[in-house]
């Protein structure tokens, strides 16, 4: 019995001397074929099974190594308003309260030690939507409702915060 073995299920190496006058193979060659075909796609699905294990193991990894201490920042400016939304490390809290408290409330204790939701007015009378926890920062600002200055006063020191 002549066994032809597949490189893949398209190509065959030779055809044995015993196939059919065509080309083509018996059935029992077609049975060896079709088993070494089955016998690559295994090798192919493990080789994706080492991939996905490989590519979940490695963001599990860093999403551990990046836990609390984690800061994820993005700033969205729009023809409307500038939002930036924060998330830091909750040990970092006071040094960030006192930074907007110097640069935004004038020195005054408006950040320092408190948990926000809600729209704020400075004394300067700028006034933007906060939300704000030990970790977390969330500052909406519409341009509507104030001036150029304010909100480039506003986006300049947002960007400079240290987290």
């Amino acid at each position: 019995m002549c066994v032809g073995l597949a490189k893949s299920a398209e190509h065959s190496i030779s055809p044995c001397p015993d196939s059919n006058r065509d080309g083509s193979f018996g059935s029992s060659q077609k049975n060896i074929i079709v088993i070494a075909t089955f016998f690559l796609s295994l090798r192919q699905i493990g080789i994706m099974k080492k991939l996905a294990i490989l590519l979940f193991v490695s963001l599990t990894i860093i999403s551990c190594r990046f836990g609390n201490g984690n800061t994820s920042i993005e700033h969205s400016q729009h023809s409307h308003y500038y939002q930036l939304t924060a998330s830091f490390n909750p040990e970092r809290t006071d040094q960030v309260d006192r930074y907007l408290d110097k640069e935004l409330a004038n020195g005054n204790t408006i950040f320092y030690n408190t948990q926000m939701d809600g729209e704020l007015t400075l004394d300067d009378k700028t006034t933007f939507y906060i939300k704000k926890s030990p970790g977390y920062l969330k500052i909406k600002f519409d341009k509507a409702k104030n001036p150029e200055e304010a909100f480039t006063k506003i986006r300049s020191v947002l960007e400079r915060v240290k987290w």
